[in-house]
Formats: C-alpha cells, sequence, structure tokens
C-alpha cells in the first residue's frame, strides 16, 4: 500500500526543526470548523511541531484537519482531544480521506483522548514518534476506516478503538502497526488496559508490525478485550511478545495469532452463529523473528450461541486450527459451552473441534411409558 510505504520512510525524510519554546493553542470554536483557520484558536495562530494543541472546549464539534500539499501535513507537540465528556459534550478531531492529498497528523511528543474526545481518521493516517505515546483514556476513542495508524512509539488504550474496513478488499482495511528494534529510534507496542475495547469491525483489519522490514522487539499485552465482530475472513493479531490476561473474542471470520499465547485468567471466545457462520481462531508458535516451536494450550475457551441457532446432532465446530509445522499439546484450562445442548470437545492432532450432541428440553419434560 502507498501510505504504508509513505509513513514507515517518513522517520528518514522528515525533519523536525527544534525550536527553544512552545505554546498553548486552544481550539476555541464551538461550532467546529477547519485546522488550518487561525481564528479557530487563542492565540489565533494556526498550530506548529512544537505547541501543546488543546481540543478540549466544552460543546459538540468536529475539528477538521485540513492543512498541507505533502506526505507530511501537520506536526504538534502534545495533543490533548476530549473535555470530560457527558454535559460538555463530544469533541471530535477528524483526519480525512486521501482521495486528493495525504491528510497525516504526526504527534512528537503526547497525544491524549480524553472522556468525550474522539479521533476519527477516514482513508488517512497517523505517526506516533518514538519517545512519544498515543494514550486512549476511559470514555475516550478513536475510529480508524481504512487508515493506517503506526506506531514508533506507545499506545495505551483503556477506552475504545474501533478498526473498520468499508473496501472491497477482505485483506487491506485498518491497521495499527507496531515497529520496535530495541532502540530509541523504534518503540512501537499496544498495550489494551482492562477496561479498553479493540474492535476488529471486518476481515482485513490487523493489530500486526512491519514484518522482516522493521523491528522484532514490537508487543501486543492485552488485557482488555479484543474482537472481531464482522466478516467472515481473517483479522491478524500479531507481534514478536504477545500476552493476553484478558478476552480475545471472534464472532465471525477468524483472527490469526502469531504468536499463541493465552496467560491465566484469559481467554479465547468464539460465536457459533450457524452450522458454516462461526468464529474461530488459527494460531501459530512464532512470529516473524521467531521460529516455529511447538504451542502449549492455556487458559479458558468459551463459545457462545448467536440468534437463537441452536446446532443439530452432529454439526462440528472447528474454532482452532494449529498451521503447519507447528504441533500442540495440552489443553485449556476450562470450557464454557452452551447449556442448551450436549458437547463434546475433541483435541485433534491440528485442531480443537466441538461437536453438538443433542439439544436438551426446552419446555416441561416428555415420558415414555407402557409396554
Amino acid at each position: 500500500m502507498k501510505l504504508i510505504r509513505v509513513l514507515i520512510a517518513g522517520m528518514a525524510l522528515l525533519a523536525i526543526s527544534n525550536v527553544a519554546h512552545s505554546a498553548t493553542i486552544i481550539w476555541t470554536n464551538t461550532s467546529g470548523g477547519n485546522w488550518s483557520v487561525a481564528n479557530n484558536w487563542s492565540p489565533n495562530r494556526v498550530p506548529t511541531n512544537t505547541d501543546d494543541v488543546l481540543i478540549t472546549t466544552p460543546g459538540t464539534y468536529t475539528v477538521a484537519l485540513d492543512v498541507g500539499r505533502s506526505y507530511y501535513t501537520t506536526n504538534v507537540g502534545n495533543l490533548t482531544l476530549g473535555a470530560g465528556g457527558g454535559a460538555v459534550g463530544v469533541q471530535t478531531l477528524f483526519i480525512p480521506s486521501l482521495s486528493s492529498q495525504y491528510y497525516i497528523l504526526w504527534v512528537n511528543s503526547l497525544m491524549l483522548v480524553t472522556n468525550g474526545g474522539v479521533l476519527q481518521m477516514t482513508n488517512g493516517g497517523m505517526v506516533i514518534y518514538p519517545s512519544s505515546s498515543l494514550t486512549v483514556a476511559a470514555g475516550g476513542t478513536i475510529n480508524m476506516i481504512n487508515t493506517l495508524l503506526v506506531l514508533y512509539g506507545h499506545l495505551a488504550n483503556a477506552g475504545t478503538i474501533n478498526v473498520t474496513n468499508t473496501s472491497a478488499n477482505p485483506f487491506f482495511g485498518g491497521e495499527i502497526r507496531s515497529i520496535n528494534d530495541g532502540s530509541a529510534s523504534y518503540q512501537g507496542g499496544l498495550l489494551n488496559q482492562p477496561s479498553g475495547l479493540i474492535n476488529l469491525a471486518g476481515d482485513g483489519n490487523n493489530l500486526d508490525t512491519a514484518g522482516d522490514s522493521f523491528g522484532g522487539y514490537e508487543y501486543i499485552i492485552n488485557q482488555g478485550t479484543i474482537v472481531k465482530s464482522a466478516g467472515t475472513n481473517v483479522c491478524h493479531v500479531s507481534a514478536p511478545f504477545m500476552t493476553n490476561s484478558g478476552a480475545i473474542t471472534v464472532q465471525s471470520g477468524f483472527i490469526s495469532m502469531r504468536p499463541f499465547v493465552t496467560q491465566s485468567g484469559g481467554s479465547l471466545n468464539v460465536s457459533l452463529n450457524s452450522a458454516t457462520n462461526y468464529g474461530s481462531f488459527q494460531i501459530y508458535s512464532g512470529s516473524y523473528y521467531t521460529p516455529f516451536t511447538h504451542i502449549l494450550l492455556a487458559g479458558a475457551f468459551n463459545a457462545t450461541l448467536n440468534n437463537g441457532y441452536v446446532p443439530t446432532n452432529g454439526t462440528s465446530f472447528s474454532v482452532v486450527s494449529v498451521l503447519s509445522p507447528d504441533s500442540y499439546s495440552g489443553s485449556f484450562t476450562s470450557l464454557s459451552l452452551p447449556s442448551s445442548v450436549t458437547w463434546q470437545s475433541s483435541y485433534g492432532s491440528t485442531n480443537f473441534t466441538l461437536v453438538a450432541g443433542s439439544a436438551q428440553p426446552q419446555f416441561g419434560t416428555f415420558n415414555l411409558s407402557g409396554t
């Protein structure tokens, strides 16, 4: 993708000027408007790359990032979005489509999306620099539609991140891409905190790395919830270092996890919507940087039936597949399966399968008598 190549190359191409002093620039137009209009800010000037930017004035409005005519358009020092939620309204920063030009926001220090703040990106992109960070507080929201978020720095999420693919291509949607080579130059990684929700709303939406081109130290630490909520194809959740003490859920299609890990207290969860439409996992032991070895199953596995669906006897659901050349051993610490059906679970050589038995009586009892 052109945008991906542009963003990854950006560190080598963009020079950031060092200025002795920074200023605090506050958005004041509660009717909303364009970033490039000086009168929308106090003091009346457009923020520069060392300024502290506050979009925190109460009210419900949208600030549209409209500046620039090149790949690298807008740089800020610190940026805070959100006035606290509730009665003070919703404050949205909108990074629009790339249809005519690249609208890309580069954050040099700290970006904070607080309660009531919404960062909306459509066919756009944003870069978090090394030694900088993006924090989404409880009540804060990021909506990414066919958008690339590149993490040279850290992302901590206690709010909601929605990653959506509206294109016709099931393999190229939105992506949060970490780049971390263990040095000060690349420090990217993702922490999803206990209250955090990352919603992969469709196929081709990935939590990923730059593959063999960079890195080797990227991480995903999931303490909250990661859910694939739509689509019938794949989303990737991949990093060399990954832990899951929260919940990873597939409502339809499948998540490819590389490497596989579920800690004590963590769970994998699937929805069973029909005999042919259900969530599942494909798991690897290795990553781009580590060899395939052996997978040891752990943690909880849970399944739910959706929309009144009750499988007939013998219906089989391959809910976990181990891809060659991997192997696995062990079993999940616990299984929680729908009580309206009796189940058999099978640990095969390359997959874990659920097989429906007989449905339990739903109303009253049924008695046979006589000879």
